[in-house]
């Protein structure tokens, strides 16, 4: 069951004492760990640029982001630049190289005669705890791409990044449920321990749609087992994106953007489902405002949406734990109801030939879940927006294993292939 921080669970008055109890039951070290982790995540800076191409080179253009240690260069990160050449990295502070290259042979990886260009000649770029860096143009012509001397190439292997497109078991230990706090309150372990990724449950197969479900705050892809099971394993595969809940959520959006392109560019679909549960459907907005925004061609596999039980319109009780000040999870300023991220996903409107499938729960009596308001899951705006909706007398991690719940989601899934 998705287990939700205090601020969700509780509102007004009584995340004073659920707090309380937090701060009693964790021990010095414990918080000094996570005060420690959060700090990492605030200082997290930014590196923005764009690629102008002045060739006549075909293929995909990628952007890398390096460190240089001694005569060795690391790939840190590596993605797809968008249809306007743009790009953005989330760096911890440090010191970087930024090169682009035209990816002519289709294997995502520069080789030598590939159009390629440093940013500079190739320049140091140094980035400060939460700055974020605006560069100039790189542009990529028809010189020959020259490496520093003596200089070689490796690229970093962190489990986030190898597991894009992993294929695994949902019984593989790494989505053991202990692990889905440690993603929440301490997020750097997390990564290193745990990993994550955007996993395949069974080899890609082209003859099915993938079905992209995405977990929420605290959860993980155990979140999913009943939706996994009622899916129709002959026309759907299901994937899951398993993250550290805890991180800002632009970051989580822009890591499945990277992922998606890259799994587009590797298995060419033509259809892409998302289907999202509580903080899971911020992500999932995010995610498509961008596929849409910056890779517009890519953009059109992209045939059906779903969010369950999801702050759309954040949560108060976010605002006023940032206001309390004591332990503040990042993810939460994103969830926070007149955060910057939730305004600027309300301030783009969602395509209107994309199916979106609005699906809420409330418990008797009450105007909420337990957790989320009906306010926030439903606000009139993405009403208008949604295909159609669907309310459930259920919990908000409850209504995930609901029986009306799993019956309805396989008719929806059902008439979306026959739509």
């Amino acid at each position: 069951m998705n287990q939700l921080p205090y601020i969700y669970t509780f509102r007004k008055v009584l995340p004073c004492f659920l707090l309380l109890f937090v701060v009693f039951c964790l021990n010095a070290c414990s918080i000094s760990k996570i005060k420690e982790q959060i700090k990492v995540a605030e200082d997290i800076g930014a590196v923005k640029g764009k690629v102008n191409v002045e060739n006549n080179q075909k293929g995909t253009v990628f952007v890398a982001i390096l460190q240089q240690t001694g005569n060795t260069l690391t790939v840190r990160n590596r993605l797809m630049a968008s249809a306007e050449g743009d790009y953005i990295f989330h760096v911890p502070p440090g010191d970087y190289l930024v090169g682009a290259f035209i990816d002519s042979n289709n294997d995502a990886v520069y080789t030598t005669g590939e159009h390629a260009s440093f940013y500079g000649d190739p320049t140091k770029i140094s980035v400060k705890p939460a700055q974020i860096v605006y560069l100039d143009a790189i542009t990529i012509s028809n010189k020959p791409l020259v490496l520093p001397e003596n200089v070689t190439v490796e690229v970093d292997r962190r489990k986030i990044l190898e597991n894009i497109g992993r294929v695994v078991n949902l019984d593989d230990p790494m989505f053991n449920e202990e692990h889905y706090s440690t993603g929440l309150w301490e997020w750097v372990d997390f990564l290193q321990d745990v990993g994550g990724g955007l996993f395949l449950l069974e080899e890609y197969n082209k003859d099915k749609i993938p079905v992209l479900l995405i977990h929420g705050i605290g959860g993980g892809p155990h979140n999913w087992d009943k939706v996994i099971e009622g899916l129709d394993k002959d026309r759907f595969q299901p994937w899951v994106l398993y993250y550290p809940s805890g991180v800002r959520l632009d970051i989580v959006s822009d890591y499945v953007l990277r992922a998606i392109t890259d799994l587009q560019k590797e298995h060419k679909f033509k259809q892409l489902y998302v289907v999202a549960h509580s903080m899971g459907g911020l992500v999932m907005r995010s995610f498509v405002k961008k596929y849409q925004e910056k890779h517009p061609e890519q953009f059109k596999s992209l045939k059906f949406a779903m969010t369950i039980n999801s702050p759309m319109q954040g949560m108060a009780s976010a605002e006023w734990g940032l206001s309390v000040g004591f332990l503040i999870i990042p993810s939460w300023r994103d969830v926070a109801s007149n955060s910057t991220f939730i305004q600027d996903l309300h301030a783009w409107s969602w395509p209107k030939d994309i199916p979106y499938i609005l699906a809420f729960s409330y418990k008797t009596g009450k105007s909420e879940d337990g957790v989320v308001t009906l306010q926030s899951q439903i606000p009139q705006n993405l009403q208008f927006e949604a295909t159609k909706l669907y309310g459930f007398n259920a919990s908000h991690g409850g209504v995930l294993s609901d029986g009306e719940f799993l019956a309805r989601f396989k008719d929806i899934m059902s008439d979306s292939i026959t739509r």
